[in-house]
């Protein structure tokens, strides 16, 4: 079953929210370079946490995608390419989606 949008963006904001939000085009460098040095502190066990509202939906939605584009395909032939930019937990995801090709 899937989120609605209102249900991601209210988890989302949960536990990101408030940390990166008030970004702007005003932000300044400093600002930037704090913030993200606040959050490296506590990045993994926030995506831990935020599983069922930010790495299921993400996972379900390329699921989604992946089903319009290959249609009939396996997802066992379904090769799926993890750039390596966060903790892995959308790969967790689509494991439990039954794609083994990561």
């Amino acid at each position: 079953m899937t989120m609605d949008k209102v249900q991601a963006k209210a988890g989302f904001t949960k536990y990101f929210g408030a940390k990166t939000g008030n970004l702007s085009k005003e932000t300044t460098e400093d600002e930037i370079i704090r913030i993200y040095d606040e959050r490296s502190r506590t990045y993994d066990q926030e995506h831990l946490a935020a599983s069922s509202v930010y790495h299921k939906p993400l996972a379900e939605c390329l699921h989604g995608a992946i089903k319009d584009v290959f249609q009939d395909k396996p997802k066992d032939q379904i090769k799926i390419m993890d750039a390596g930019a966060g903790t892995g937990l959308i790969g967790v995801e689509l494991k439990k989606l039954g794609y083994t090709n990561l």
